[in-house]
């Protein structure tokens, strides 16, 4: 029988989703800085900066957040402890990451790149510790699969973060720059990708970042339909590349010969 502090764990994870979601409403919906996210974005043109559609992928990442506080009290044992507190080092940890979503989303409505991009580094390191203890060989899809999603959504937001404080900060007016750096941004994050996919045996993570790379190529079209092509080009060869069952396909090569 599980001890009340099992559900202690699980209280207090969904009630740290909960005001994190009513507190990006609430900066959004009221203008704080006389702006919104996207009205920050759009301020400087940036090359790496998906389609706005693309964003509805937050409606996925908090749902699926919200079935990973509920599976708390399924998968604790309801004696973990963490600091002297009655809390398990997940929620401690969850609770940060979400105290640091709305940090963010303050620091980008206030114009202060520099500050959002170092404090979404502390959040992709939060959550990617999250994932990585998370990502057991015997840890159910419940357990894993929404840091997951999350970690590789924060891996887009922090280089189109750092793409958007660059860019900001740069006076130069040369066009093949942002066009190449895009490129190898994108090559990068799909490395990382199959890299994920291949380590952690994981086909979940790759699904945002490929998300991401044809949303950014959707958007480019409207200012170069050849690099908008070449980067949804990429993005599904790369997409296919980190798919691909190679192990089998070499195997089934060698047997052939």
């Amino acid at each position: 029988m599980r001890t009340q502090s099992t559900w202690h764990g699980t209280v207090v994870a969904l009630i740290a989703l909960i005001a994190m979601i009513a507190a990006t409403a609430f900066i959004e919906f009221t203008h704080l800085g006389n702006t919104t996210v996207a009205g920050v974005s759009d301020e400087v043109f940036t090359w790496f900066a998906p389609a706005g559609y693309v964003f509805m992928i937050w409606i996925v990442i908090y749902v699926a957040l919200a079935i990973w506080c509920v599976n708390l009290s399924r998968t604790s044992t309801g004696d973990e402890r963490f600091a002297g507190m009655p809390l398990g080092r997940d929620v401690v940890l969850f609770v940060v990451s979400c105290v640091l979503n709305i940090a963010w989303l303050v620091l980008w409505h206030l114009h202060n790149m520099v500050g959002s991009v170092i404090v979404i580094v502390v959040l992709l390191a939060v959550v990617a510790a999250l994932y990585i203890a998370a990502k057991r060989p015997e840890a159910g899809l419940a357990e894993w699969m929404p840091l997951s999603i999350y970690a590789a959504w924060l891996l887009v937001a922090f280089v189109a973060n750092a793409a958007r404080a660059i860019t900001g900060a740069s006076s130069s007016a040369s066009r093949i720059v942002p066009v190449i750096s895009t490129i190898l941004l994108l090559l990068a994050l799909l490395a990382i990708s199959y890299a994920v996919r291949a380590r952690k045996d994981d086909v979940v993570f790759p699904l945002p970042i490929i998300w991401a790379g044809i949303g950014i190529g959707v958007r480019l079209m409207g200012v170069s339909t050849l690099t908008g092509v070449l980067v949804i080009a990429l993005t599904a060869l790369g997409g296919a590349a980190i798919y691909i069952p190679w192990n089998r396909v070499s195997i089934s090569g060698r047997s052939g010969r």
